[in-house]
């Protein structure tokens, strides 16, 4: 069924509060309904279709003939999506050697981001047994989620670009709690060109 009627309760004092909506499953569109919008961000959500052909949606994107930067922009999209639906492997398989590397910083927050989500979220959820627990948990998952993944995709970047050198560095980035202050500091990390031009921009972050 491509359409479905959800319904949320919210309980109150004084009763309860009903929100009805209707929700469509993207995994149930076929792959060629996608793919025949001239549209290379509809394209990408072709990955999530239960009928999805991954080399031929990657081909698809490459005959627009984009700028190297939204070529790469849309591959990174397809890839998250791909987490959603368990076809991550298969996707990155698809795509090695395609002309550049894709946003892994953006792949690697989504990530523990995302299995923050599914692990604290359903986690506590199940604990508190209400719905209202549920999303609770949900929230406090995605944002643990967020700054273990923004703390991982730093160091990657670090290691990448100054090796060894940047250990010390690493151990302090490992230490911050601000959610806020990471995400700065990820900003940061691609615009250093040393390892103690970004330790004056961590020490200097408050």
């Amino acid at each position: 069924k491509l359409i479905q009627d959800i319904t949320f309760e919210e309980k109150t004092d004084f009763g309860g509060i009903s929100f009805s909506c209707k929700v469509i499953d993207l995994t149930k569109i076929s792959f060629y309904d996608y793919m025949n919008v001239p549209e290379p961000k509809v394209n990408a959500l072709s990955v999530l279709s239960y009928d999805a052909n991954i080399r031929e949606l990657i081909q698809k994107i490459k005959s627009y003939n984009l700028e190297k930067e939204e070529f790469l922009k849309i591959l990174t999209e397809i890839h998250i999506l791909s987490y959603l639906v368990g076809r991550e492997e298969e996707v990155k398989r698809e795509m090695e050697g395609e002309g550049g590397e894709i946003n892994l910083l953006e792949i690697e927050i989504f990530r523990k981001a995302y299995e923050k989500v599914l692990e604290q979220g359903i986690q506590q959820g199940i604990q508190q047994g209400i719905q209202k627990g549920i999303q609770k948990g949900k929230e406090e998952g995605l944002k643990e989620g967020l700054k273990e993944g923004l703390k991982e995709a730093i160091e990657l970047v670090l290691l990448t670009k100054f090796g060894k050198k940047a250990k010390g560095v690493i151990r302090k980035v490992k230490q911050i709690d601000d959610l806020e202050k990471l995400k700065e500091l990820k900003k940061q990390v691609v615009k250093a060109k040393n390892i103690k031009d970004f330790e004056k921009k961590l020490n200097s972050e408050k």
